[in-house]
């Protein structure tokens, strides 16, 4: 990934295989490019299709920085804009939790790209008919309103289909059926985009657009099935008792060996260890995984924080901050926050604290999973 720089504070990056737009761009348009621009062929029709390329680049950017703005100024946090081989993304922190924000998050993307045909073909009229600057500025208003047309149809992971979801959620279903809904939707339309190009594939047009088509319609099922899935894990999630998962942890000065630590876990039966400082407070979480790795003849002479993860925010998980959405025991934790904050910071074990502040237990990933997984499993079922 190559970091361009930041817009409002959020990354941008662009993937290596931006590469490849970039490639399909300048082959197809190039010997557009010399066939409409007289004074203009050759090696030069293809610097111009390239250099459109680019400026596509950036239209791509604009769309996905008009779902950035209005998502931050709505207090949705983007991490980072991503353009990918078959487009952009922008990685937003945290799901809407009103059906107007998703409305208004999906729909500003395409409205600016409408916006950038608009400004594309005005400028195609007032520029010199078959001038060099007449033909980008028409490939620009088509090549945006192709984007703005194809983001809005109606399935996700397709802004159209975000869309879907927020009105079917204002209009009275939950915010799971809503993106089930939506998700099917994308995979009928992954059907109907599939079938156009086996049909484009069996008549005149070219093996390589057919092959595009059928490639879009395989990354539209998978990423429909991929929200199905998703869906499936939100709706289970309310099942899953965060306060059962809890592994209760002995307190171990940082200073101690990995013996002394394991000692003490076998004296008291906790299941992990919390390293504290001189003051009592807790710096780090024992990895279970590393203390595997060490030999046995090893323990004594290791430190205890040659195991352990330094404790920061993203390894914490605190009530006044991660407040739950049923106040569940368990650090007043539910587990819908706990996987949201699992997904954004992933790690092997978590340090759960009190209302007071103080240790409650330790939460392991894997439990987690396990967990999740068996109540999917039985439907839900405790």
């Amino acid at each position: 990934m190559l970091t361009l720089g930041r817009v409002r504070g959020v990354p941008v990056v662009v993937s290596p295989s931006w590469t490849l737009v970039a490639l399909l761009l300048t082959v197809v348009y190039g010997p557009l490019v010399d066939d409409a621009v007289a004074d203009v062929d050759g090696a030069g029709a293809y610097a111009a299709a390239f250099a459109f390329s680019l400026l596509f680049a950036g239209c791509v950017l604009a769309h996905e920085l008009g779902h950035t703005v209005i998502s931050t100024a709505l207090g949705y946090p983007v991490r980072r804009v991503v353009l990918l081989v078959l487009g952009g993304v922008s990685e937003i922190d945290g799901e809407p939790t009103r059906p107007r924000h998703e409305l208004a998050i999906a729909a500003s993307g395409p409205l600016v790209s409408l916006v950038i045909a608009a400004a594309g073909l005005g400028a195609h009229l007032a520029t010199p008919a078959g001038s060099l600057a007449s033909v980008l500025f028409a490939l620009l208003a088509w090549t945006n309103l192709a984007l703005a047309v194809f983001n809005l149809l109606p399935g996700l992971p397709l802004d159209g289909g975000h869309i879907v979801r927020a009105v079917v959620w204002a209009c009275g279903a939950s915010a799971v059926t809503s993106t089930r809904i939506a998700a099917w939707c994308g995979r009928v339309l992954a059907v109907l985009v599939a079938g156009t190009g086996l049909l484009a594939l069996r008549g005149q047009a070219g093996t390589g657009s057919s092959l595009l088509v059928l490639f879009l319609a395989v990354y539209l099922w998978a990423s429909a099935t991929q929200t199905l899935r998703l869906a499936d894990v939100r709706r289970t999630l309310p099942t899953v008792s965060v306060a059962a998962l809890l592994r209760p942890g002995v307190l171990v000065p940082e200073h101690a060996s990995v013996a002394e630590a394991l000692r003490r876990v076998h004296d008291v039966g906790a299941r992990g260890v919390v390293l504290t400082d001189a003051a009592q407070r807790p710096v780090a979480v024992v990895e279970e995984r590393l203390v595997s790795a060490v030999a046995p003849e090893r323990q004594a002479w290791t430190p205890a924080r040659d195991v352990a993860r330094p404790l920061t925010a993203a390894t914490t998980l605190r009530p006044d901050v991660h407040r739950g959405h049923d106040g569940e025991a368990g650090g007043g934790l539910d587990a819908t926050t706990v996987f949201e904050h699992m997904q954004r910071h992933p790690a092997p074990e978590y340090l759960v604290l009190t209302d007071a502040g103080e240790p409650a237990g330790i939460i392991a990933t894997v439990d987690f999973a396990r967990a999740l997984n068996q109540r999917l499993r039985t439907g839900g079922r405790r």
